[in-house]
């Protein structure tokens, strides 16, 4: 079998674009806690991760993202966020993969059911978008909106170190359920 790389994208940068901001916590810092988790975890399991920032930068610009990703010829880039709404009550989970990318459907299919071992939070399903990070890319590619920073009780999962375990392990089981029939025919 040979070691896939995955490169994982912490939404946001830190200081310079927070992205959402709620009881007094930052989605880049969220994000952050979670890619680290989820790199760890990968990296446990034989996979090769790079991270697209390990810490506060300061530029948020996106297509260096994706070049980055294209540079290092990852087979997956993942780029993990935290939702926001101006409705405290919107909570929930979701994954955006490009609208072309059958590839990025599949992984995305494969978190999804995922986290439906598991549901922490409301389900919000799959969906495409065309964000630069996901269009620029060469490989696979998806954006998991983890929860919502600004619901309350999605941001006690999100700021929990155990919640934020179990988010990485649901992404990771999914990482690795789309994997396995293309590690076992390497």
């Amino acid at each position: 079998m040979s070691c896939r790389k995955i490169c994982i994208d912490p939404g946001h940068s830190g200081p310079s674009e927070p992205g959402a901001y709620a009881g007094g916590v930052s989605e880049a810092e969220v994000n952050l806690l979670i890619t680290k988790r989820l790199g760890t975890v990968l990296a446990d399991c034989g996979y090769e991760v790079i991270y697209t920032r390990e810490g506060d930068i300061e530029d948020d610009a996106l297509s260096w993202r994706a070049e980055l990703a294209n540079e290092q010829q990852a087979d997956l880039f993942i780029s993990i966020h935290c939702n926001a709404a101006e409705n405290t009550l919107a909570q929930g989970f979701e994954i955006y993969h490009y609208p072309n990318s059958v590839l990025g459907k599949q992984v995305a299919e494969n978190i999804h059911r995922a986290f439906n071992l598991a549901p922490y939070t409301s389900d919000r399903g799959i969906k495409k978008a065309e964000f630069t990070v996901l269009s620029e890319t060469v490989m696979p590619a998806i954006l998991v909106e983890c929860a919502f920073l600004t619901s309350a009780d999605d941001r006690k999962i999100l700021t929990d170190p155990a919640g934020q375990a179990m988010i990485s392990l649901i992404i990771a089981i999914g990482i690795h359920k789309y994997f396995l029939p293309k590690l076992i025919s390497d």
